[in-house]
């Protein structure tokens, strides 16, 4: 009985080898797989440009591959600061990290090839390119990001007068937010843009106070955000729409003009440093520059 048991589990297992590696069987998973990916014949294949044969698959591996790479946590962050950049594609995330890892590359490559005849150059040039690479295109994003917030920042007390007029004209929020963000107002195109982004997160079906939090957190705006909470309180304790706005509003327009002021305070200091180090020093120049000869040379005449 043992042996029968035995060799019938020597059986099993042979067979189950063999179906398992079935050439047949495996050359039509095989095919069944290219079919999903999008298979294409060898010669559609052969037809098709370099580009799209060879270089965007090789980009695609080396964007996926960097991205992988990098930790969730510093990848989750970038995703917020490209959507505070007003980027929402899911293809700059790894374009953007395949970016930085190319050019830290490409400067420890060229710093590689530089040392084979100058060892302190080629390291020194390395390093700057890598340096460089991993930190410009994060400078370039938090400018981007920076400018967009002070965009909407100044557009912010405009656009909301805008909509508490209409909202007070009778309209709905939703009503008055479409309504003011179909004109052609090319000072307030972030704020639309993110406006229109919640207006099609509400068609898509989220709720209003899940897309008017997602409006908040997108934007990263401290006035905007405190806009929403305010909004979404109104809208918790049955309060009306219209007079909220209105008292943001107002509330806005006065940070606005404390910002003008502290800024108009802040100006002579600002100031002040141009003048020491750049406009004083001509002015001596031209003033006592003349003065200053005359002395030189009359000391010069002058007998031993």
């Amino acid at each position: 009985m043992i042996l029968a048991f035995f060799f019938a589990g020597i059986t099993l297992l042979i067979l189950l080898f063999l179906h398992w590696t079935d050439p047949k069987r495996l050359r039509v998973e095989s095919r069944i797989d290219d079919l999903a990916d999008g298979y294409k014949p060898r010669e559609a294949l052969l037809q098709e440009p370099f580009s799209r044969r060879v270089a965007l698959p090789a980009l695609a591996f080396m964007m996926d591959w960097f991205a992988k790479m990098t930790p969730s946590g510093q990848r989750d962050r970038l995703v917020e600061r490209l959507v505070q950049a007003g980027i929402y594609s899911s293809f700059a995330t790894n374009a953007f990290l395949a970016g930085k890892g190319l050019g830290m590359l490409l400067g420890l490559l060229l710093g590689w090839a530089i040392s084979l005849r100058n060892v302190g150059l080629g390291l020194t040039i390395g390093g700057v390119f890598a340096i460089m690479s991993l930190y410009l295109p994060d400078l370039w994003l938090s400018q981007k990001v920076v400018k967009r917030q002070e965009d909407i920042t100044v557009s912010l007390p405009d656009v909301l007068d805008l909509i508490t007029a209409a909202v007070e004209a009778g309209l709905g929020l939703d009503a008055a937010i479409m309504r003011i963000s179909g004109q052609e107002l090319k000072t307030h195109q972030a704020l639309f843009s993110e406006f229109e982004r919640y207006l099609t997160d509400t068609r898509l079906g989220t709720s209003k106070s899940d897309a008017l939090s997602d409006l908040g957190w997108r934007c990263g705006v401290g006035d905007l955000q405190a806009v929403v909470a305010a909004l979404l309180q109104a809208d918790s304790l049955g309060v009306g729409i219209g007079g909220t706005l209105r008292i943001q509003s107002e509330h806005l327009r006065t940070k606005r003009r404390q910002r003008a002021q502290e800024a108009a305070l802040k100006a002579p200091i600002k100031m002040l440093f141009p003048m020491v180090f750049f406009i004083f020093p001509a002015i001596f120049i031209v003033t006592l520059g003349p003065a200053v000869l005359r002395v030189v040379d009359t000391f010069a005449k002058m007998p031993h």
